[in-house]
């Protein structure tokens, strides 16, 4: 018998490419309508983000540089030439660190500590307002509101700018006590993308205070806040003053960067407006025209103008898309080149869509429209592959570099590389689809342009087959906060931003980006301006638990609209809870879209680059070459033997056994009858009639209670002398086989013991309800043998169900049952040593390795899993070598696992690490697998429960039995070198020596002895 022909797996890495992109240019044409519906929808979420901040003034990038002085000298030629002129204003922050002291889990709630803490801002206020009308007159920054919105109400309308939490209660003590849900209050403002009002009044983001809309537990929690103070000079003794004042009722902190003469200088730089971006658009309308004119070089276009606009549209969209996904995360460009970055994208797209036209346009087009796709893009695309993934190792090497404009530039970059990928594979191959149906249908203009030139040569594929149903993968949910944490953890990578004091790290730099957006409500602009944040005022302040903004609690019969105004409180709250809730939406709709393209084109190129290297061409390569190998070196001559019958049971064999040279077996009707497995003879047959008591001076017989009809034999096993069956009455006998008498019998239950094996001096006996007994014997030193003791050590219910396997190691016992687990005991002392749970079916087949001391488990389902035995713990598991329902017999050898499935094919894996070494599959199961599993389609149920068996002869020889065959595989050469066709089923097989195997089939045995190689 040989192996199977298969296709040898010798095809270069280009052959390869050039076949995925074949047979994604066939699914392609094939489905252009949803391929080109996805892309658009996809552009669609994508592009949302940039024209939802095209018009914001937080889309201009800035410039960061920080000073020991709030003045720089003009001698200094490192600072920008911005610093020379005077800022807009300064801010200077004060920030509060409060806590509760002492604090009760008991009787205090986290709204205390909040409600303590920002009644400290009041008491700010009213020290600010000590230090003189005149003196904050002259340096505040006075502003005046000209008109109200939902997201400026809380902002100051006029006076003095100074952001607090109080603005929150406007400014009123007495709101602020008699609140009696001041979180509401706080996260009631609405946010918009631009500006949140309630993170500018509590002078950074609101994750960052503490401060939370509902909280779990009771703990003592430390609230963060800033008070935001805008100034119109630098006047130093103002600043004294200030902080003498504040010091007198706080403790002055200092700083975590440990630095109190640090000026933070940020350049926002002039917004961009129409005219700005308009050689970009001439840029582009250019690029359609050029797309035009190149296309009146390709004969073979229906539409050129529709070729020029899907381009123009590929490029802009992957700029409109890159510039989304960098708005989203928050990747402002800062170097003064980014201006450069739209047109890097426009070279690149253009020639990426100029490369795929020509390659697909110049196909035949006597072709149909599926294959000149398929061919088109199969001929560029190993060239298309190659530069785009060279081009992204260049951009991972310049990311690893750990400079910050290089890191800039390749984060930009990488993002635009994945867009244009996706954009030319998904939304211009279709149009070119499109463009050639059209094309097809003008049959005159075909007929034309066949004749007007060569076409090159095309390569033959093989086809393909795919389901016109699509499932959709479910995208994975997001947290609320998932916008926020990627801000923070992405952020802008400028070196003047990562390398500044730590103290800007954490207030300053949170909170740049918002105050064009604020001056902008003040009808003030920052485009082309800094200003100065001054080193910060960090307070701490500890409030007693006695404190009045803690204890006071309001009037219960008060009105909500004495503070809330005239709007319901329950109506505005679902009016924000309904914000939050489309808020919420809009984010994992933008996070979903970004994963869905970069997913895609992720698995595009790992369908591109690996999909010839399934494990299954693997497999088959591997066994070609083993065989070409083999064809070389050797040539086989095989000497067989006739099999050796042992042929006097009446009824067909219910259970055999071999115990050296001899050979024990039992029918249906429960007649013994022991073999020479060397000749065939029948030696003896036992007497099941009489029990020899030994346990006396001098052994007597007695007649069993069910001699004329003695229960039929389910297991046996045997050792030396001594062999044990297991009835079906659930009794127990033991005979001395040599001169074939019972010399023990134990009856103590009537459940059927289904497996009974013999080491040394102890009987493990499992019964059908899964009850596992362990029995000691001792026999007689005097000859004939008989047992003087029969004691049992321990009996106990190891299963829910029936046990399926029970396999003896050199201390222990293994024990695999219906109920999916399987247990290891001690068999000196019965002791449970583990439970190994790994499988979601009944167990079925087991496989000890004594060598390594490692276990196989095989479940109805075709799982294999390996266990150490030593620890219980799982190494490894083979989930997907079988279908679903698939039993698989197994056995090991020094190696390797082997395992024989229902189909007839052998599976050979490393017993160590579970990888696939082959699959030895025959002729005749190659040629008749297909029609076999479409005409037993029905049968598959019970041809999971047909006997298949497996031995291991020698180190590279084993045998398998099933459907009537018994075969021998050469694990060395990976080819089945003999079959051996039988009677019938045969149900048990077992090997005898290493040139020999004993098989039952029906009321016969038969001695098969393994065929001779004769290597010339």
């Amino acid at each position: 018998m040989i192996v199977s022909r298969v296709d040898k797996y010798s095809r270069s890495l280009r052959e390869r490419v050039s076949q995925a992109y074949y047979d994604y240019g066939r699914l392609c044409s094939s489905h252009p309508v949803a391929c080109l519906s996805i892309s658009i929808v996809t552009v669609l979420l994508l592009s949302y983000p940039a024209f939802s901040r095209f018009q914001l003034p937080i889309s201009s990038p800035m410039d960061v540089h920080w000073s020991e002085q709030h003045e720089v000298e003009h001698a200094d030629n490192t600072v920008p030439d911005w610093l020379y002129l005077k800022p807009s204003v300064y801010l200077q922050q004060i920030i509060v660190e409060a806590t509760v002291e002492p604090w009760n889990n008991f009787n205090m709630t986290p709204i205390m500590a909040v409600r303590g803490a920002l009644s400290r801002a009041f008491t700010i206020e009213e020290k600010l307002k000590e230090l003189g009308l005149e003196s904050i007159n002259d340096n505040c920054l006075h502003v005046d509101l000209s008109w109200n919105t939902d997201l400026n109400n809380l902002l100051p309308p006029n006076g003095c700018m100074l952001l607090s939490p109080t603005a929150f209660w406007n400014k009123d003590i007495t709101r602020f006590y008699k609140d009696p849900n001041i979180l509401e209050t706080i996260f009631d403002p609405p946010c918009s993308p631009s500006m949140c009002t309630r993170d500018i009044l509590l002078g950074t983001t609101t994750r960052s205070t503490g401060i939370k809309s509902t909280y779990q537990t009771n703990r003592n929690r430390r609230i963060d806040y800033a008070l935001t103070l805008f100034l119109t000079k630098y006047d130093k003794d103002f600043l004294t003053s200030m902080k003498a004042v504040l010091t007198s009722e706080f403790e002055l902190q200092k700083s975590k960067a440990s630095d109190e003469s640090t000026f933070v200088h940020v350049f926002y730089r002039p917004r961009k407006y129409f005219a700005d971006y308009f050689p970009l658009f001439i840029s582009y309308a250019a690029l359609m025209v050029y797309i035009y004119y190149s296309a009146s070089k390709f004969v073979m276009v229906k539409s050129r103008w529709g070729l020029a606009l899907a381009a123009m549209v590929t490029v802009s969209s992957t700029l409109l898309m890159t510039a989304g996904i960098c708005s989203y995360f928050e990747l402002t460009p800062t170097m003064w080149g980014a201006e450069w970055y739209p047109y890097l994208a426009l070279m690149v797209g253009l020639e990426n869509t100029l490369c795929i036209t020509r390659s697909v346009v110049y196909t035949p087009p006597s072709l149909d429209v599926k294959s000149r796709l398929s061919h088109g893009l199969s001929q560029e695309g190993y060239s298309f592959i190659k530069y785009f993934l060279m081009e992204i190792c260049f951009l991972f090497c310049g990311y690893v570099t750990l400079v910050p404009e290089i890191q800039e530039f390749c984060t930009f970059a990488f993002i635009g590389l994945v867009v244009d990928f996706y954009m030319q594979m998904f939304f211009y191959a279709p149009c070119l689809t499109f463009d050639l149906i059209r094309l097809k249908k003008d049959k005159s203009g075909a007929a034309r342009m066949i004749s007007m030139g060569p076409v090159p040569k095309l390569h033959e594929y093989r086809n393909i087959t795919y389901s016109n149903t699509i499932a959709a993968r479910a995208p994975d949910g997001h947290e609320a906060d998932f916008r926020v944490e990627n801000i923070e953890r992405f952020g802008v990578s400028h070196r003047l931003l990562e390398t500044a004091p730590l103290q800007w790290g954490d207030w300053q730099k949170k909170t740049f980006k918002w105050w064009p957006t604020v001056f902008g409500e003040y009808n003030v602009s920052l485009s082309g301006h800094y200003i100065t944040f001054l080193p910060p005022v960090v307070l701490k302040a500890s409030i007693p638990a006695t404190d009045i903004s803690i204890i006071f609690k309001a009037d219960d019969h008060s009105p909500m609209s004495e503070y809330v105004g005239p709007t319901s409180a329950t109506d505005k709250g679902e009016l924000t809870h309904r914000v939050f809730w489309l808020e919420q939406q809009i984010t994992v709709i933008m996070a979903c879209s970004a994963v869905f393209l970069f997913s895609t084109v992720i698995v595009f190129i790992l369908y591109v680059c690996f999909w010839g290297k399934w494990p299954v061409d693997r497999i088959r390569s591997e066994v070609e070459s083993d065989r070409a190998k083999a064809n070389k070196e050797y040539s086989r001559n095989f000497v067989e033997s006739v099999p050796l019958i042992f042929s006097h049971h009446n009824f067909p064999i219910e259970t055999l056994c071999v115990a050296g040279n001899t050979i024990i077996s039992s029918c249906q009707e429960g007649h013994i009858i022991t073999w020479d497995a060397a000749n065939g003879e029948k030696l003896r047959e036992m007497n099941r009639t009489k029990v020899i008591d030994g346990s006396r001076e001098e052994p007597t017989a007695y007649m069993r209670s069910n001699a004329h009809s003695p229960p039929l034999i389910w297991s046996c096993d045997a050792k030396q002398t001594v062999a044990v069956f297991g009835c079906a009455d659930g009794s127990l006998e033991i005979c001395n086989y040599d001169i074939g008498i019972i010399i023990g019998l134990r009856e103590v239950s009537n459940k059927g013991i289904v497996h009974v094996r013999v080491r040394g001096n102890r009987i493990v006996v499992c019964r059908l309800d899964g009850t596992i007994e362990l029995l000691e014997f001792i026999l007689t030193p005097d000859h004939p043998v008989f047992l003087q003791s029969l004691t049992c050590i321990w009996t106990g219910r190891a299963h829910q169900k029936a046990i399926t396997c029970l396999r003896l190691g050199s201390l222990t016992m293994i024990t695999a049952s219906r109920d999916h687990t399987v247990k290891i005991f001690d068999i000196r002392t019965a002791g449970l040593l583990h439970t190994l749970q790994g499988h979601d079916a009944p167990v079925t087949s087991m496989a000890l390795d004594h060598k390594d001391n490692l276990l196989f488990t095989s479940c109805e389902q075709g799982i294999i899993c390996c266990w150490n035995m030593d620890d219980g713990s799982m190494k490894s598991s083979i989930e997907s070598a079988f279908i679903t329902g698939e039993n698989v017999e197994m056995t090991c050898t020094n190696t390797l696992l082997v395992g024989f499935s229902s189909n007839g094919h052998l599976w050979l894996w490393d017993k160590h690490t579970g990888q696939a070494v082959t699959r030895i599959t025959p002729e005749s199961a190659r040629e008749n697998l297909r029609s076999s599993d479409e005409e037993n389609h029905a049968c598959d149920l019970p041809s999971l429960y047909k006997p298949r068996c497996i031995v291991t002869v020698h180190n590279d020889l084993v045998a398998t039995s099933s459907d009537g065959f018994v075969q021998f595989w050469d694990l060395s050469y990976k080819i089945m070198i003999k079959q051996v066709s039988m009677p019938g089923e045969v149900d048990r097989l077992i090997s005898i020596d290493s040139g020999a195997v004993i098989c039952s089939c029906l009321n016969n045995m038969y001695r098969i002895t393994v065929p001779v190689i004769r290597v010339k």
